[in-house]
């Protein structure tokens, strides 16, 4: 009986140290799976923390965006009421042309096309221009137009329309 009792033990001891292999190598696993999923989460943190900043720097970049569009805006805006000073008003036009109107439509807030008008003595002079550019380069080049047109009137005493173009590209051209 002893011997089937000792053997038995053996076999217990063999499955028991089997056992113990097995949970083993079970729990270095779960460790490493642990390792695995602490070094993901780790990981997973850096890329929201990443993300964040980066999420910070576009909020600025586009901060700043728009803080300089604003200022073009305002600058173009600006530039718009420069130029609505340069064309005659229209009660002015109205004056002299009693059964005109005005039809002012420039593409951009500001524009190369304008409209030009003076009176001396008895004439009227009225052109429609058309400057190169668009937008604030065609505007600059407008207000450059119509004063170089108030230049050939009044100072050069200029009276034929040709001669007046002539002149005001003369006068730009410089």
């Amino acid at each position: 009986f002893r011997r089937v009792l000792f053997r038995s033990q053996q076999e217990l001891e063999v499955k028991v140290d089997q056992a113990t292999l097995v949970i083993r190598h079970q729990k270095e696993e779960v460790e490493k799976q642990k390792e695995v999923a602490e070094q993901q989460k780790e990981f997973a943190e850096q890329q929201k923390q990443i993300a964040e900043e980066q999420k910070v720097v576009a909020e600025q970049r586009k901060n700043e965006v728009e803080e300089k569009n604003r200022e073009i805006l305002d600058s173009i805006v600006y530039a718009k009421r420069i130029q609505t000073a340069i064309l005659p008003p229209p009660r002015v036009v109205k004056a002299f042309l009693k059964n005109s109107f005005i039809l002012y439509l420039p593409k951009d807030i500001v524009a190369g096309d304008f409209y030009w008008m003076d009176g001396i003595d008895d004439t009227v002079f009225f052109a429609a221009c058309d400057c190169t550019g668009h937008g604030v380069p065609g505007a600059m080049v407008s207000v450059v137009c119509n004063n170089a047109l108030n230049r050939a009137v009044n100072e050069f005493a200029e009276r034929e329309p040709g001669r007046i173009f002539d002149r005001t590209r003369e006068l730009v051209d410089r």
